[in-house]
């Protein structure tokens, strides 16, 4: 724009724009009522529609087959973790027998009377290393420890005796 130009404003404005003649206004408002009037239709159409298609969920077909459907999933599902579940337990239960069992076996051996001490250090020993009971285990550890303690006071008192009895041979 040059200094001159100047923008016309207010009246003159609206006499040199060509949407605000009469025409051209009517033809907006005419458009605004076609709008208007769709909106009003779809409105209808929606509340209508809402209000024709309630239907409860259990007369709904589609809900009906998919509750069956997947209670007929679930059924299985339930009875294979059931089953699961008891054959863990179970396992673990005959695991526990089976342990049992052999820590009875060896303390019946081990306390048996009549055994030397080199026997039991060889159970003691066995069962020291048995990793699935870790109580047998400690406790066998310890027993292993007492009776090779008890050897080597048997080692030192039997060459004590023989030296009394070389002693007793030379004289």
């Amino acid at each position: 724009m040059k200094e001159g130009d100047e923008k016309p404003t207010g009246r003159d404005q609206a006499m040199t724009d060509p949407t605000d003649t009469p025409e051209a206004r009517l033809s907006m408002l005419e458009s605004a009522f076609r709008l208007d009037e769709r909106l009003k239709f779809i409105e209808t159409t929606v509340i209508s529609g809402a209000t024709r298609n309630v239907v409860p969920w259990w007369k709904n077909g589609k809900t009906v087959v998919a509750l069956g459907a997947l209670i007929t999933a679930i059924v299985p599902l339930v009875t294979a973790v059931n089953g699961i579940l008891r054959n863990r337990n179970d396992s673990q239960r005959l695991l526990i027998e089976q342990q049992d069992r052999i820590r009875q076996t060896y303390l019946d051996r081990v306390l048996k009377p009549g055994l030397t001490e080199g026997e039991q250090g060889r159970i003691f020993g066995l069962l020291s290393r048995l990793k699935s009971d870790p109580e047998l285990q400690d406790w066998a550890s310890a027993e292993l420890a007492k009776t090779v303690q008890k050897i080597e006071e048997l080692r030192k008192e039997k060459s004590s005796l023989e030296e009394q009895a070389k002693s007793l041979e030379s004289q």
